[in-house]
């Protein structure tokens, strides 16, 4: 790899928050690519560097924002900021762009002002990756996206890190998504605050544009979330794919609705989780924006076909009566453990088991261990530490747990 590093500023970008800089970005960016790759550097200037269009990179370029740089969407742009030159398709899944890195500075979407649909027919979002290996974004915050604030299909070995997301008041603004075929991912120290899921891992999805893709997902690290009033915290999505060896871990701050999700999306029914961990979870969660029954009533909810869940060291104060962990009716679970998981139960709606196998869900080998519920004593009635409610539950071993009154 060239470490050639270019300056945009000598392509003639102004950053002063007026002149559209999309062509001399680039220009740079061209420029680094035609020697074989290297560092693209934005430095900070007088105001944002607006753009109208998308800029495509490529590989073995890094494109460098220094600390104070914007770059920012124009009114009615309608594209996402930033993607890769060389896309896959459903068609054609060979992945051609690799080794690009995206560090440092601020990327302003305008969501307000553009529409969720771009020019090509894809779903907008601030970053739209398609096809890409040894991807890395770093550093960057991500802000007012019309709808996913980072969107990654079809990716090999992606690492995000230290990201923050503002998302503005509007619907079905996922802050990180990556959608199937890929494998080995890691996401961490993001904070969030969006207006749907704030990281999602799609094997399968609802159709989203001509390059969108879907498949089987593997070897994914999601680590030290913090979610600030996002609606919904991490979503686990397969229907007709596999979903695997996925750790999910240090999640703090607060959701209105499910903190963790394994879900079909009612997709279909031939999908398979496996070897998920949940784990070092303290989030408050209020479900104000929740229905009980539907998918998304419950903390931590599962369903579909699984096999080997681990959820441990959760601590929850629950204000709204959901069960901390929700066993779906839907679920199939091969090896259930749920260990150390406390429920400080100042809820409402007590005829709802902390731990809750809903009836028609089967588990088979399920293990409660270290769990603990503190009741109310103001409230009437006795709420359960685990209801398994009619569920199909092949063997339960119960192991020190309490119930405090």
């Amino acid at each position: 790899m060239n470490t050639y590093t270019i300056n945009v500023k000598n392509f003639g970008a102004m950053g002063d928050g007026t002149t559209d800089d999309t062509m001399a970005l680039q220009k740079a960016i061209d420029t680094a690519a035609a020697q074989g790759g290297g560092t693209v550097y934005v430095p900070a200037s007088t105001s944002a560097y607006p753009i109208s269009s998308t800029l495509f990179v490529e590989a073995n370029i890094t494109l460098y924002l220094d600390n104070g740089a914007v770059i920012y969407l124009q009114d009615g742009s309608n594209c996402p900021m930033l993607s890769n030159k060389y896309r896959t398709s459903p068609d054609q899944l060979a992945i051609t762009d690799h080794h690009i890195s995206v560090i440092g500075g601020v990327w302003d979407g305008n969501g307000s002002r553009n529409e969720r649909i771009a020019a090509d027919g894809n779903l907008n979002a601030g970053f739209a990756f398609f096809g890409v290996r040894h991807l890395l974004i770093r550093d960057v915050t991500v802000n007012a996206t019309v709808l996913y604030g980072i969107f990654i299909c079809n990716w090999e070995d992606v690492k995000i890190s230290n990201v923050d997301i503002n998302q503005t008041n509007l619907n079905n603004q996922d802050g990180i998504h990556f959608q199937g075929p890929g494998n080995h991912a890691i996401v961490e120290d993001i904070y969030a605050y969006t207006f749907d899921d704030a990281v999602a891992f799609n094997c399968d999805d609802v159709p989203s544009g001509p390059y969108a893709t879907v498949g089987d997902q593997s070897h994914i690290q999601i680590r030290n979330i913090t979610f600030r009033k996002s609606l919904n915290g991490i979503r686990l999505l397969c229907a007709k794919h596999s979903l695997r060896k996925v750790t999910v871990s240090g999640l703090r701050g607060e959701v209105t609705d499910n903190v963790v999700a394994l879900s079909n999306y009612q997709l279909g029914t031939g999908g398979q989780f496996q070897d998920i961990l949940i784990e070092d979870v303290k989030v408050d969660a209020s479900g104000a924006h929740c229905n009980f029954m539907n998918e998304y009533g419950g903390y931590i909810t599962i369903n579909d076909h699984v096999r080997n869940v681990t959820v441990r060291n959760v601590h929850r104060r629950d204000e709204d009566g959901r069960a901390t962990v929700r066993v779906q009716s839907r679920a199939d679970i091969q090896d259930l453990l749920i260990e150390d998981v406390i429920t400080y139960g100042d809820g409402l709606h007590s005829e709802y088991g902390a731990i809750r196998l809903e009836a028609g869900s089967k588990v088979r080998n399920a293990t409660v261990r270290h769990c603990k519920l503190y009741n109310n004593p103001e409230l009437a009635g006795s709420r359960q530490l685990i209801d398994t409610a009619g569920s199909r539950v092949g063997m339960l071993l119960m192991d020190s747990c309490m119930i405090h009154q």
